[in-house]
C-alpha cells in the first residue's frame, strides 16, 4: 500500500529513489561545497565548469572576460579529440609485423 500525501505525490518518491540523493543515486552538490570551483571570474564568482563561467560572461560582461579571470592549468592539453599512440608501441608493431611476414614465407 502506498501512502500518499495531500498533494497526492506518492511519499516514497520523495525518499530518494532513483536518480537523486539516496544510496544508489548520483551525489547531490549543496551550496556550501565550494571548494572545487576552480573557475573565477573577474568579478569575484566562481564556477565548478569553464562552460558556466563562459555563459557567465557572455551574458554579464558582455562576452568580454574581466581582468583577474581564472581558470585551472592544463599543461597546454585540452584532453580531446584521437589520443596519441605511443612511439614504442609503433616501433614493436613494425618489428613484429616483419617477422611475420619473414617467418610466414613459403618457398
Amino acid at each position: 500500500m502506498d501512502s500518499k500525501s495531500d498533494d497526492g505525490m506518492d511519499d516514497k518518491n520523495l525518499e530518494g529513489e532513483g536518480g537523486q540523493g539516496g544510496e544508489g543515486g548520483t551525489k547531490r552538490r549543496r551550496r556550501g561545497d565550494a571548494g572545487e570551483r576552480n573557475y573565477t571570474c573577474g568579478c569575484g564568482k566562481s564556477y565548478l565548469s569553464y562552460p558556466a563561467l563562459y555563459t557567465h560572461i557572455k551574458t554579464k560582461h558582455n562576452g568580454v572576460t574581466p581582468q583577474g579571470t581564472s581558470q585551472p592549468q592544463t599543461n597546454g592539453k585540452s584532453g580531446r579529440g584521437r589520443p596519441k599512440v605511443n612511439k614504442m608501441f609503433i616501433m614493436s608493431y613494425i618489428l613484429i609485423s616483419n617477422l611475420e611476414r619473414r617467418f610466414s614465407r613459403k618457398d
